[in-house]
């Protein structure tokens, strides 16, 4: 709780001082720092909500990303609504890459999305224009396996809802695995800290809020132990960066972030106004989906501990901890960075991985201010 309140504060400190420096600010004139020395390619398998909207926005302003592929999957609206979704995302944002449908269920079929979350069509009842775009027809895993032997090695997916479709991959072609460089997803466990120790293994409890997991555990098992490095952050880290109401401006963080005027922010605003409440003093927002994408652009955001397998036991994951001297390839989050990182910003030279993620997400709409 304590390291939640001091990451509210700090973004609310963030943003005051951002709003406060005007539209002459430095903010935005430049891409947002990464950790990436190289194009990198990335392919984005979302369920076509909220957060994953403006997570498809950072995109734009890391100069080291090249979109691969969109792939639509259920979790917060069906799949079929997912899939108009990204349409709609990709004419916005101008992304010039395959939009396909994948699997409308999980695996093992447990239950069925009922489009309610995020509101009416999952974005708060804003409908995007989808253009001349049109769907592939080729299914999401056949896309994922093509943009994976296209790019060497180097391919990084973003999953945004479960795993499934990277599941099917996995399954139909043997060779996918070797090809892909990591997975970074929000499924995961959040609280290693209190799991039990069992010999080499760690059994650590499945939160309700670990939707994406939930959603289809036979997917997210045979991804982690497929052999693609797997970061999984979990729901409560996910979760912890959460927009609030600033009372010393008197105006919702929300509305200050995405104030600047751009080509996207009409649209920035009307997903905005889901969140709309007479009581704007008690809404608080978070973006999921923001971390997932930012763990690509800066690997310094998070901490690791690192396993070579998992199982699923009931409501536990068993995560077996790699033999002496051997690296494992499934990494559950433990917390943001907390460590002194001199920083170009002579005000602030004890920065921390939170505070990382802060400005790369805050810079988004002023990035578009000032190049769209």
């Amino acid at each position: 709780m304590k390291r939640f309140i001091a990451i509210a504060l700090c973004l609310l400190l963030t943003l005051s001082t951002l709003c406060s420096c005007g539209d002459d600010s430095d903010m935005g004139k430049e891409p947002v720092r990464t950790t990436l020395t190289e194009e990198t390619p990335i392919l984005i398998d979302s369920d076509g909500n909220i957060s994953d909207f403006y997570a498809l926005g950072l995109i734009g302003t890391c100069d080291k990303l090249q979109l691969k592929g969109l792939t639509a999957t259920y979790g917060a609206v069906t799949a079929k609504q997912a899939g108009k979704n990204l349409l709609g995302m990709a004419n916005l944002y101008g992304f010039d890459c395959p939009v396909s449908m994948g699997r409308s269920e999980p695996l093992v079929k447990l239950f069925s999305a009922t489009g309610s979350a995020d509101g009416k069509y999952g974005l708060g009842g804003v409908s995007l224009p989808a253009g001349k775009k049109k769907l592939s027809d080729k299914p999401a895993w056949e896309v994922m396996y093509e943009a994976a032997k296209e790019s060497s090695g180097k391919l990084q997916i973003i999953c945004m809802g479960p795993l499934t479709n990277v599941a099917m991959a996995v399954n139909t072609y043997p060779d996918f695995a070797q090809m892909v460089a990591g997975i970074s997803t929000n499924a995961g466990v959040s609280d290693l800290e209190v799991a039990q120790q069992e010999g080499n293994d760690v059994v650590a409890s499945i939160g309700n809020g670990e939707i994406d997991l939930l959603a289809d555990p036979d997917a997210f098992i045979t991804v982690a132990n497929s052999g693609i490095p797997i970061y999984c952050i979990g729901d409560r880290l996910a979760n912890q960066t959460r927009f609030t109401f600033n009372y010393q401006e008197n105006e919702h963080t929300l509305d200050m972030w995405l104030k600047p005027k751009s080509k996207y922010s009409d649209y920035f605003m009307k997903v905005r106004e889901h969140y709309k409440r007479e009581d704007e003093e008690l809404v608080s927002v978070a973006f999921p989906s923001t971390v997932s994408l930012g763990n690509v652009i800066d690997d310094t955001i998070l901490s690791y501990d690192s396993f070579s397998a998992v199982s699923l036991e009931n409501d536990t994951l068993r995560l077996t901890k790699p033999a002496a001297e051997t690296e494992g390839t499934i990494h559950i989050a433990t917390t943001f960075k907390d460590f002194s990182f001199i920083v170009e910003d002579p005000y602030d030279t004890n920065e921390t991985g939170a505070m990382r993620f802060f400005l790369m997400i805050l810079q988004m709409p002023a990035y578009y201010s000032k190049h769209k």
